[in-house]
């Protein structure tokens, strides 16, 4: 029996040892079947959902700063598989490359293709809870804002007289007793005393009396000192007819209008080149608008606007002739003008009114016009979210030029091409969302780990 037993171990080769090995082998193997420890498993994170900058991987930690539960930081998905162009052309930005060079298109040296601020991952049922509304990008869409502002009525510059002396001397009468009295042209305004008037009369009477110097050319000339002294046709003719001077020459107003200032008063001796009274034509007006300095750029020559009335008179619409190239300090605005016609008499200098403005964005080729609500303002900058697919949104900087009432208008960038997807409805989900998974830490500032 031993000797068989011998036979037996010496043909298979096998201690008991060995025996026992393989089944310990065997059994090890069948308890780590399907086990694959190629991967190592990454541990889950959780935030504080308040403060979004706090990481741990212990969920029975309490948030430093509030002392609230944490919350898990969603994993994200299948991301898109990464292009390894760094390059575009800048006219033509569908044209990449992975290397610096020159533009095959056109020869222009290629820039740096722009980045996102980063990309987020939004499980479906959050994109359904969430109600995100995708807008599709459309070039060549107009764009029209109304700017509001305020302004008043106020008498045309060019249509401002003032009545003066041409020689010294006193006033006897005045017919104009206060500022805002309406004068029409021909009517008596004063009446003056002056010796210089005398003198140039009696050399007139001279003239006409003595038979030697009576010639045309001495009387015209005689006329005309008068006339460029003040005196009316007729009163030259008076004094031509009776031969005697008129102590008190009358001056009659040479155009229609209102006085704005009133500077004489009777019995006043006046010097040559002195003002007498300020007189307006108000039959046609300026209306003044301010415009405030962010503005300014938006405002161009014949911009149509629209004024009303605290008065209640009907509204005003015209275009704007004048944009004034002084800022004032003192308010930040300047002046743009719209001219009046105004022969009824109901702008009065001086009237408060409102104003909106037509901004017309005609030149497509370097603006896109987006629903406002997809633009977000996430502290000092205006964002917008791309949708990538796979539940990816990419969010990106944007520059917005104006808004209106239902879209925005933004700087025409190469990242948003005609017929992209970009978020309309759910942009600030999107946004809380990055902030939990810490994905917007460039926007919002770097995390805090909890050890």
């Amino acid at each position: 029996m031993r000797v068989v037993l011998v036979i037996l171990i010496m043909v298979f080769g096998y201690s008991c040892s060995d025996i026992l090995r393989l089944q310990d082998s065997k059994a090890s193997k069948d308890s780590h079947a399907g086990h694959n420890h190629s991967k190592k498993e990454k541990k889950q994170e959780y935030t504080c959902a308040m403060h979004p900058s706090v990481k741990t991987k212990n969920p029975d930690d309490k948030c430093p700063i509030c002392n609230m539960d944490l919350v898990e930081i969603e994993k994200e998905g299948a991301k898109k598989k990464e292009d390894k162009n760094k390059y575009q052309c800048k006219e033509y930005p569908d044209v990449k490359a992975e290397e610096f060079g020159d533009c095959p298109v056109d020869g222009s040296p290629m820039i740096k293709i722009p980045k996102a601020i980063y990309t987020q991952f939004m499980n479906k049922k959050k994109v359904l809870a969430a109600g995100i509304k995708l807008y599709t990008i459309k070039y060549d869409k107009k764009f029209k804002s109304v700017i509001k502002t305020t302004g008043k009525i106020s008498y045309d510059e060019r249509n401002m007289k003032h009545l003066s002396a041409q020689f010294p001397g006193r006033i006897e009468r005045l017919w104009i007793n206060y500022e805002g009295q309406y004068v029409k042209k021909g009517e008596r305004v004063l009446s003056i005393y002056s010796p210089k008037l005398i003198e140039a009369q009696n050399e007139l009477i001279s003239i006409l009396k003595s038979k030697s110097f009576a010639t045309k050319a001495n009387v015209d000339s005689a006329k005309k000192k008068l006339q460029f002294l003040g005196v009316s046709a007729w009163q030259i003719k008076q004094i031509s007819k009776n031969l005697k001077p008129i102590k008190n020459i009358v001056i009659y107003a040479s155009f229609t209008g209102i006085i704005t200032k009133k500077y004489a008063h009777e019995k006043m001796y006046f010097k040559e080149g002195q003002n007498f009274f300020d007189i307006v034509d108000l039959s046609r007006v300026w209306a003044l608008l301010d415009i405030y300095e962010y503005n300014i750029s938006k405002i161009k020559l014949k911009s149509k606007a629209e004024l009303s009335f605290v008065s209640g008179i009907e509204n005003y619409r015209g275009e704007i002739e004048y944009i004034s190239p002084y800022l004032n300090l003192k308010n930040r605005t300047v002046k743009a003008r719209l001219s009046l016609e105004n022969t009824s008499g109901k702008y009065l200098p001086n009237m408060f009114l409102n104003a909106s403005i037509d901004i017309n964005y005609k030149d497509t080729s370097k603006f896109i016009v987006l629903p406002r609500s997809s633009v977000l303002s996430l502290g000092k900058n205006k964002v917008v979210f791309k949708d990538i697919g796979n539940n990816h949104f990419e969010a990106w900087k944007v520059k917005v030029i104006d808004y209106n009432e239902n879209n925005a208008i933004i700087k025409k960038e190469s990242f948003l091409a005609d017929g992209d997807n970009i978020v309309q409805k759910g942009g600030f989900i999107i946004d809380s969302q990055s902030q939990i998974s810490g994905n917007a830490s460039s926007l919002y500032g770097n995390s805090i780990d909890i050890p």
